[in-house]
């Protein structure tokens, strides 16, 4: 990751969290809503680097640097890292179909709300390990 600017909250981050699944051999891609600005939905640069600072924290120390907000310009090269995901206990209907694998897109903005980069990632994620 190389950023050219500092990441402040003058940076707006719009997340989309997208569930990809499979149904009688129809792959689907399932929108996570916004409930309660968590989710895909818009964020200052600072205030989703708090929320997600369990996340951020590891990835940017690995590479050396000082976590956190904001950030000065930049530039993070880091391979194999464990991440630990903000946990949350969900009944076990939710895990079983929440489970599976997410695309998280990130789009970056600057004040004037002109593209300034963005970010895509594709994870696995299984919710009924925290049973």
């Amino acid at each position: 990751m190389k950023s050219t600017i500092t990441l402040s909250n003058r940076i707006t981050v719009k997340l989309d969290i997208i569930r990809k699944a499979s149904l009688f051999g129809a792959n689907l891609r399932i929108p996570a809503p916004c409930i309660r600005q968590f989710g895909s939905c818009l964020y200052t640069f600072c205030d989703l680097f708090d929320l997600m600072n369990t996340t951020f924290c590891p990835l940017l120390q690995a590479g050396g640097k000082v976590c956190k907000c904001p950030l000065p310009p930049t530039s993070v090269d880091v391979e194999n890292v464990n991440v630990r995901i903000v946990r949350v206990k969900v009944p076990p209907f939710i895990a079983e179909i929440g489970s599976g694998t997410y695309e998280v897109e990130a789009h970056f903005k600057d004040r004037f709300q002109r593209p300034i980069g963005c970010l895509k990632v594709e994870a696995e994620v299984d919710m009924r390990a925290y049973d």
